[in-house]
């Protein structure tokens, strides 16, 4: 009894040693990230990444939108995880279940970056935050072993879908347009004006605040061009994001969207 007692403590003892080992150096990393400006009514990709320093054989996890204003569309995997299989993909119009492995036997190998893309449609009536919450997270490595996870969850910012439109004046017509558009790390705002007039072509956010005066004083007729470089008046990078080219002249006022994707 007393040798069967000591082994069972032996067994116990390294357990709680593998499961520490675990924990310290074999937790994976699992989040969210897009690269795509939200607009309502529009579809957007979201990708699903992992950090891991292991081999990962198989991914499962819930993912729930908080408003309920996404519809999911699609799936796909990534480079790092070519040949492996999307199966038990289920959507119930409100959570979505992924489960990701390979049958083959192939890992996830260590590193961090996308493992799974995701496609939703933005309904035409959100504005504002939207929360991805994950639950239900499994990371499993060869030999079955669960991987303890860190799941992080990450609100969207959707932006109302309008287009200014483009106003005409009473001597011909005015026209306010950049290229590219959307762009990274600058756009060139062009302008054509009937007549010579004097005003200030200014940058906002999709707030209203204002981000950066680009000319102020007279403007000729005729077509002109103007660069933004994505930088504020103190000279600092901008957030990805929707913003407005806004002239004021004398005679006309004129406003175009810029759909700025770092």
């Amino acid at each position: 009894m007393v040798k069967k007692f000591g082994l069972s403590i032996r067994y116990l003892l390294w357990g709680a040693l593998l499961a520490t080992t675990l924990t310290a150096q074999d937790t994976a990393r699992i989040y969210l990230s897009t690269d795509d400006v939200i607009e309502s009514g529009e579809d957007f990709y979201l990708d699903v990444n992992l950090e891991n320093n292991m081999a990962v054989r198989g991914v499962e996890f819930y993912l729930t939108a908080s408003p309920n204003l996404l519809t999911f569309l699609e799936s796909d995997t990534t480079h790092r995880t070519a040949g492996f299989t999307l199966g038990d993909t289920v959507y119930n119009d409100t959570t979505l279940r992924i489960l990701l492995s390979d049958f083959g036997g192939a890992d996830i190998m260590p590193g961090n970056g996308p493992i799974i893309r995701l496609k939703y449609d933005v309904d035409p009536t959100a504005n504002g935050a939207i929360e991805m919450n994950f639950s239900g997270v499994m990371v499993t490595g060869p030999g079955s072993v669960n991987y303890p996870v860190n799941a992080e969850n990450i609100t969207l910012d959707v932006y109302t879908n309008v287009t200014p439109p483009v106003v005409a004046s009473p001597w011909g017509y005015d026209l306010l347009s950049n290229y590219p558009n959307p762009f990274n790390p600058e756009t060139h705002i062009q302008m054509t004006l009937s007549r010579e007039q004097a005003g200030d072509l200014t940058i906002y956010s999709i707030s209203g605040k204002p981000v950066v005066e680009l000319n102020r004083g007279s403007f000729p007729s005729g077509k002109q061009q103007y660069t933004w470089n994505g930088m504020d008046a103190f000279g600092k990078p901008v957030p990805s994001g929707i913003y407005f080219c806004h002239f004021r002249g004398t005679t006309i006022t004129l406003q175009h969207k810029l759909i700025l994707m770092r």
